[in-house]
């Protein structure tokens, strides 16, 4: 009676009987309801507007026990409208990892409609980004946003950030290529960052790079290392006094380079770009 009662109601009681439902969560303990809900809301066709609610019920109910499921709706459902990014994004700064986890799956979805996020995500990833898998979550919606942006943003955690998040980005670097064409201009930017590393007097970072940068997924960086360390080692000799460059001078054009990168795409979504 109450599903043929429920098909009577117009698009937009629909929409509010299934707020509601998912607002329920927020509350409900039995983990057999807990998964009833989320059944409930699939069966009825609720769309990507009750993620907000998902993500809630994720941050304050401490006896959500479908964690799981609930990301298995946000996969399943369409990527959320435009609009929603920034109340998606309101939960990466919270201390629910359960709610950043599912927040950066739905960001990560939207692709270039989250782009308004992106400062919310950064901003997460150096908050919690100490840990492996924190950091792994927020770079991999930001490379489905936007991957120059993404890799832009994880160099600059390797000079500025504390030491494990610095490791977490240069692993995010290392294996670029699982994230992006290896054509992308992004490729060259890491494989700079990474030869930064090689020239620099971190003995952990520089032995993490020489002992993964070898691999056929790290192939197109290494190729362009590769052109760079001749690049060096031309540099060091005479030819540095005739050229008037070295390599710092190669490294801090990239600083400036994706200050620059960093401080357009801010303003272009309205937002002020402080200097990582």
């Amino acid at each position: 009676m109450a599903e043929k009662q429920f098909e009577t109601l117009s698009a937009a009681d629909k929409k509010e009987v299934l707020l509601m439902t998912a607002a329920q969560l927020e509350k409900e303990t039995d983990a057999d309801t807990q998964t009833r809900i989320i059944k409930a809301l699939a069966d009825n066709g609720a769309g990507a507007y009750v993620i907000p609610s998902l993500l809630k019920a994720l941050a304050v109910n401490t006896k959500l026990t479908i964690t799981a499921t609930i990301n298995d709706f946000i996969n399943n459902a369409q990527p959320a409208e435009e609009e929603m990014a920034e109340k998606i994004a309101a939960y990466l700064n919270q201390g629910s990892s359960k709610a950043r986890q599912a927040a950066y799956l739905a960001l990560g979805k939207m692709s270039v409609k989250a782009k308004k996020a992106v400062p919310e995500i950064i901003d997460a990833m150096h908050k919690f980004g100490a840990d492996a898998d924190e950091y792994a979550r927020g770079f991999e919606a930001l490379a489905k946003i936007d991957p120059e942006i993404a890799v832009a943003s994880v160099i600059k955690d390797l000079q500025n950030a504390g030491d494990e998040i610095k490791k977490n980005s240069l692993e995010k670097l290392v294996n670029i290529q699982a994230y992006m064409n290896d054509k992308l201009p992004a490729i060259k930017e890491v494989a700079t960052a990474l030869l930064r590393i090689i020239y620099s007097d971190d003995s952990v970072l520089k032995k993490f790079v020489e002992d993964n940068i070898n691999t056929e997924d790290a192939a197109a960086v290494k190729a362009e290392m590769d052109k760079y360390l001749k690049t060096g080692a031309r540099l060091a000799g005479a030819l540095s006094k005739a050229l008037g460059i070295s390599m710092d001078d190669i490294f801090k054009a990239q600083d400036e380079r994706l200050d620059g990168k960093l401080e357009k795409f801010y303003e272009e979504i309205g937002r002020e770009y402080r200097e990582q």
